[in-house]
C-alpha cells in the first residue's frame, strides 16, 4: 500500500499528464512535441531555482573539460572526503538539468555524505546521439583527472539519465577505462527502438510519462509494435542507432560490468526495461540489486513522499555495501 502523500502526487501528475496530452493533440504532433520541450525546460528549471539549498550543502558550477556541471558539496562533519556521485539527470534526452534535479541530488548527498557532480549534458533537439553519451564519458574522465579514484566514484542516473549511466558504464568497459565503484539506474529507458511491451501495457497506469490511450489506440500501438515500428517521437536517435548498446543498453554485453542497482515502480511504462537489463546483467555474472517498488510510478524520489526517503536510504546502503 502506497502512502497518502504518494496518492496525492499521483492525482496531480495524472491531471498534468492529461493537460500536456491535450496541448500536443492540436496541429502537427512533432512540432507540438518540440514546443513542449522548451516549455518544460523553462518550468522545471524555475522550479529547481526556487527551491532553497538545504543546510550542510554548498552549490557551485564548473566545466568538466568543456562539459558544464554543478557541484553539490557536503559540508557536515560526517563528510566522506575523496568520494563523489556522478549524477546524470533525466528528461527524455530533451529536457532536465542539474538545476531542475538539484533537489534529488541533494537528497543523495545528504544521505550519503558524499559530494555530487551533476552533468549538464547536451540535449535534443539541438544535439543527438552520441553527444549525450560523449558528455557523460568526458565528465567521468575529468573526475579521474581531478584525482578521484575509480573505486570512489558512484554513478546515479534517473530515466534518460539512467540510460546514460548504463551506456557510460558499457562504453568505459568496452574501451578499457577503469570502472566506477557502482552504478545506480533509477527507472531507466533501456530500449529506444520500438520499446518494450510495458510501454503499451502500462501506458494508462503510469501518471508520470506516456499517454492515456483508448482501446483502439492501444491496439494501434500493438500493431506498430508487431511491425517493428516506432509509435513515439524519438529525437535522440534513429531506428538504426537504437540497436547500438550505447543507445539501448538492453543490448549491451555486461560481462565485467560494475555492481549495479536498478530501481523501478510497478506502474511504469519502462518497467520491462529494468527487468530485461537486470536479467541480462545477472546472466553475465554482475552483482545486481533489482528493487521493484509496488504501486509506484516513474522516478518517484523526485517528490517529497515517504517512499522517496526509503528509496534514498536503500541507494545509500547499496553504495556503502562495497
Amino acid at each position: 500500500m502506497i502512502s497518502e502523500e504518494a496518492k496525492k502526487v499521483i492525482e496531480v501528475l495524472e491531471e498534468g499528464k492529461r493537460r500536456k496530452q491535450q496541448k500536443r493533440s492540436v496541429g502537427d504532433p512533432k512540432l507540438a512535441f518540440i514546443e513542449s520541450i522548451y516549455d518544460e525546460r523553462r518550468v522545471v528549471n524555475q522550479m529547481g531555482e526556487n527551491r532553497p539549498v538545504p543546510d550542510k550543502l554548498s552549490v557551485s558550477r564548473e566545466f568538466a573539460d568543456g562539459v558544464l556541471g554543478e557541484w553539490l558539496r557536503y559540508t557536515g562533519e560526517e563528510r566522506k572526503d575523496g568520494k563523489v556521485i556522478m549524477f546524470v539527470h533525466g528528461g527524455g534526452f530533451n529536457t532536465g538539468s542539474s538545476v531542475s534535479r538539484r533537489h534529488l541530488a541533494a537528497k543523495l548527498v545528504l544521505s550519503t555524505h558524499m559530494d555530487s557532480f551533476s552533468v549538464d549534458y547536451r540535449l535534443c533537439p539541438e544535439y543527438k546521439f552520441p553527444a549525450h553519451l560523449d558528455d557523460c564519458v568526458t565528465a567521468y574522465l575529468w573526475l579521474l583527472k581531478k584525482g578521484y579514484a575509480p573505486e570512489n566514484i558512484y554513478f546515479f542516473g534517473e530515466s534518460a539519465g539512467a540510460n546514460l549511466v548504463l551506456a557510460t558504464g558499457l562504453y568505459l568497459k568496452d574501451h578499457y577505462f577503469p570502472a566506477p565503484n557502482s552504478i545506480c539506474a533509477f527507472s531507466p529507458s533501456a530500449e529506444l527502438g520500438v520499446g518494450m511491451e510495458s510501454r503499451i501495457t502500462r501506458t494508462n497506469r503510469d501518471p508520470m510519462i506516456g499517454e492515456y490511450l483508448s482501446d483502439e489506440e492501444i491496439e494501434k500501438k500493438w500493431e506498430m509494435f508487431r511491425n517493428n515500428e516506432r509509435s513515439a517521437i524519438v529525437l535522440y536517435c534513429t531506428m538504426e542507432e537504437s540497436k547500438n548498446p550505447y543507445v539501448s543498453p538492453v543490448y549491451g554485453n555486461y560481462e565485467g560490468f560494475p555492481r549495479l542497482m536498478l530501481n523501478v515502480g510497478t506502474e511504469e511504462i519502462l518497467y520491462d526495461d529494468s527487468i530485461a537489463v537486470a536479467e541480462k546483467a545477472e546472466k553475465a555474472g554482475v552483482d545486481v540489486t533489482l528493487r521493484i517498488w509496488e504501486g509506484l510510478f516513474h522516478v518517484f524520489p523526485l517528490f517529497d513522499i515517504p517512499e522517496a526517503i526509503d528509496a534514498i536510504d536503500e541507494i545509500t546502503k547499496f553504495y556503502n555495501n562495497n
